[in-house]
């Protein structure tokens, strides 16, 4: 696959690069991908070729490259991940809060503003009986419309960021960032298994800065 994502813009290229992964995890295929965007190499592969004027400088995982670069060049060409690894985790699952905020399609909205209030967050999740992620309702959407007598599954938005628990935690809090999104949902086998937020990246940078304990 020759920079299949290249042409698109930053939804449809996240949203495919979450369906490539859950397809390799369905199939269990061999996929030699190339690209240019680091952020979407430590996202999707096992395994990391870097190459440069058709030579091949370094081939590991992503841990791996962070670790030990083989030279200034590999050093250089991932330097942003290399800043944010010597602080965070490793696998988005080692970050992640496994209590998301959720409800039911069939959830009235009036619940919803109930949980939004006493969690202290302005989005909640909807999931259906097995777990699936179906989309997500926000404040911000009650304040356009008269939300009373309705369900969250008429006023959810389907558009739900979400990252993999096996994904590199930088590469996850980078979209965070890109996005300008509050949280990830974390999607394993289309099922909601957690939540990363801004909130996320403050505790794993306390723990790794003081323990977890503040100074």
């Amino acid at each position: 696959m020759d920079e299949p994502f290249a042409a698109l813009d930053p939804l449809m290229r996240e949203q495919l690069q979450g369906e490539l992964l859950r397809l390799k995890e369905t199939f269990h295929k061999t996929i030699v991908f190339v690209t240019h965007d680091v952020e979407e190499a430590f996202r999707i592969a096992d395994k990391i070729a870097v190459v440069r004027d058709g030579k091949l400088l370094q081939y590991g995982t992503g841990a791996e490259l962070l670790r030990a670069p083989a030279n200034d060049f590999v050093a250089s060409f991932i330097a942003r991940q290399r800043v944010r690894a010597a602080l965070l985790p490793e696998r988005v699952m080692d970050v992640m809060s496994r209590e998301p905020c959720c409800l039911p399609p069939s959830g009235r909205v009036e619940e919803a503003l109930k949980l939004m209030e006493r969690e202290g967050v302005d989005t909640v999740l909807v999931t259906d009986e097995d777990g699936r992620l179906k989309g997500c309702v926000g404040a911000w959407q009650l304040v356009q419309r008269d939300y009373r007598g309705h369900t969250v599954d008429e006023l959810m938005e389907d558009d739900v960021a979400s990252a993999d628990p096996k994904e590199a935690a930088i590469s996850a809090f980078a979209r965070l960032e890109e996005r300008k999104r509050p949280y990830l949902a974390v999607v394993e086998d289309r099922r909601l298994v957690g939540i990363v937020t801004r909130r996320s990246l403050a505790k794993a940078l306390a723990k790794a800065v003081w323990g977890g304990v503040a100074p």
